[in-house]
């Protein structure tokens, strides 16, 4: 007799974002883009005239965004370090003077270190594991400013 035949059936399409058998924390991604306008998202396409629409392809975030949640009715700064510093600390710069300009990789002064920044609260409060890529510009001039030092 033959062996029975190998069947490749896919497994059913569910709408979590994660697996029915993970009691961890979910996952959690910021994604901060400068100069980015509002229809430049790919989900708020729709907005646009029918004709302009379909220019920005990114399936990727599209995916990311259809599963989790969107924040849209967020407040951004003019600059990144002030709408960096507001993300990060959940106050608004004016409070600990970022609010004018970017912090430089040569400027002498940063985010003051006696804020407490989102990935020491992630860490705190879920035991979420903290990782930051790109940039940064609040503050580079001091190692405790950088990164590393700040809870990633």
């Amino acid at each position: 007799t033959r062996p029975p035949q190998a069947t490749t059936t896919r497994p059913p399409r569910t709408t979590t974002t994660r697996p029915p058998s993970s009691t961890g924390p979910p996952n959690i991604v910021f994604i901060t883009a400068d100069d980015m306008g509002f229809t430049d998202a790919p989900w708020n396409q729709k907005f646009l005239p029918a004709s302009l629409r379909g220019q920005i392809i990114a399936p990727t975030m599209l995916s990311l965004a259809e599963k989790g949640v969107i924040f849209d009715q967020g407040y951004a700064l003019p600059k990144c370090t002030p709408s960096r510093a507001a993300l990060m600390t959940g106050r608004y710069p004016l409070r600990y003077g970022l609010h004018k300009a970017n912090v430089l990789p040569d400027s002498p002064y940063g985010l003051p270190l006696g804020e407490t920044l989102l990935p020491r609260v992630m860490k705190r409060a879920g035991g979420y594991r903290t990782h930051h890529v790109g940039k940064w510009h609040l503050g580079h001039c001091d190692v405790r400013l950088t990164p590393t030092a700040r809870g990633y």
